[in-house]
């Protein structure tokens, strides 16, 4: 099974910089490095129907508009941000296949997230990609592939942020923004990163218990603003959350909670990233209250990410750490909760002996095309698409 194939391979990697074999070998860590970018992209790349929102990408590329026909969109009221569509127009003019569209988005998105690694934790990156495979990488990589491009571009850029370029930063998000309607959270993320009195705290709670006894969808359509603002809010803070959802998004947020507590209990030095935390939290509440809120979260799980397999690693190499390492182990609990719900839960309500892991298994590439009829019964009638 090929993802038992990329699990391996990827818990081999991560083995050997744990125990040091890379450290007088650095040829071959950075053989080894790309090695798996390479494997990373074509796996994404190469992938033939596999993904849900996948689907949906492949029946509207054929309707995204042409280069020549880009100057007749009417942005303002379009369903899609701009760089969307530029870049669907570029890609229809080099060559007008949607496997051509997922190779370049594979190398758009792994590439990015593989610098940021190697950047910001050049000593633990193949850790991170192991976890980055295990939870985020067919997320990413075949669900929100809008949203995920904005991520990309946030994280190449996210040393303005750290520097406090402000003008450069700025930039930045305005560039998101034109690719995924969520990036508007990055605007604001500055503000979110400072430390808040408990005053302010509880404020923030009953704001937060009023939003969520409010229509928002109706109270942003009373605005008039554009139609694909209404739109993204009629898509995100008009979906409903069940009490067992709440109890998921509280998982989530459980294994950077717990990070934060270690160090600061143990009095480890500030993280680079010690500041999303916060954010982190904030956005996590929100979707408690507020469905669709979750979102905003996708902008900080790989920068979180960093954030905790470097606190991990710390753990796990000094002895005397016995204590954070008891609270290590209950972060990962977390993380297995809810990424083993997430990937197993029941689907049969729409069709009959599926999971949600069936999005991606069996996994089929152009090598071996073939569609599983399951597969796309169950996506398009969980997303209510008459196809």
């Amino acid at each position: 099974m090929i993802y038992l194939f990329f699990i391996i391979i990827g818990a081999f990697f991560s083995f050997c910089e744990y125990n040091g074999v890379f450290k007088n070998k650095k040829a071959h860590e950075i053989v080894g490095y790309y090695f798996l970018l390479i494997l990373f992209i074509c796996f994404a790349g190469i992938r033939y129907r596999v993904g849900g929102d996948t689907l949906a990408y492949i029946k509207y590329f054929d309707e995204m508009p042409t280069v020549d026909e880009l100057a007749s969109i009417d942005y303002l009221n379009s369903e899609y941000n701009p760089l969307w569509y530029v870049l669907n127009a570029i890609i229809k003019f080099i060559y007008n296949d949607f496997i051509f569209f997922q190779i370049v988005h594979a190398v758009i998105i792994n590439t990015s997230i593989f610098y940021f690694f190697k950047k910001y934790s050049p000593n633990n990156k193949f850790t991170l990609v192991f976890f980055y495979f295990l939870f985020y990488y067919l997320y990413f990589n075949t669900e929100i592939l809008r949203e995920s491009l904005a991520l990309s571009a946030f994280v190449l850029g996210y040393k303005y942020l750290l520097k406090k370029k402000w003008k450069q930063y700025y930039v930045l998000c305005i560039f998101c923004f034109l690719i995924h309607t969520s990036a508007i959270i990055l605007f604001v993320l500055p503000f979110l990163q400072r430390k808040i009195k408990l005053i302010y705290l509880i404020s923030i709670a009953l704001f937060l218990a009023l939003m969520g006894s409010i229509n928002l969808v109706e109270l942003i359509k009373s605005f008039n603003l554009p139609t694909q603002i209404i739109l993204k809010s009629r898509s995100y803070l008009g979906r409903e959350i069940n009490i067992f959802g709440m109890l998921m998004q509280t998982v989530v947020v459980m294994p950077i909670i717990i990070v934060h507590l270690v160090r600061k209990k143990y009095k480890m030095r500030e993280h680079i990233f010690e500041k999303n935390v916060l954010p982190f939290v904030y956005f996590g509440i929100l979707s408690l209250f507020i469905g669709g809120f979750y979102r905003f979260l996708n902008y900080l799980y790989i920068i979180n990410l960093v954030y905790f397999v470097d606190t991990l690693m710390l753990v796990s190499k000094q002895r005397f750490y016995f204590g954070p390492r008891v609270y290590m182990k209950f972060s990962m609990m977390f993380f297995f909760i809810y990424y083993g719900y997430f990937y197993m839960r029941d689907t049969s309500e729409y069709e009959p002996h599926t999971r949600f892991y069936n999005r991606y298994y069996p996994y089929h590439s152009i090598i071996d095309p073939k569609r599983e009829v399951k597969r796309e019964n169950a996506y398009y009638k969980m997303m209510n698409l008459n196809w």
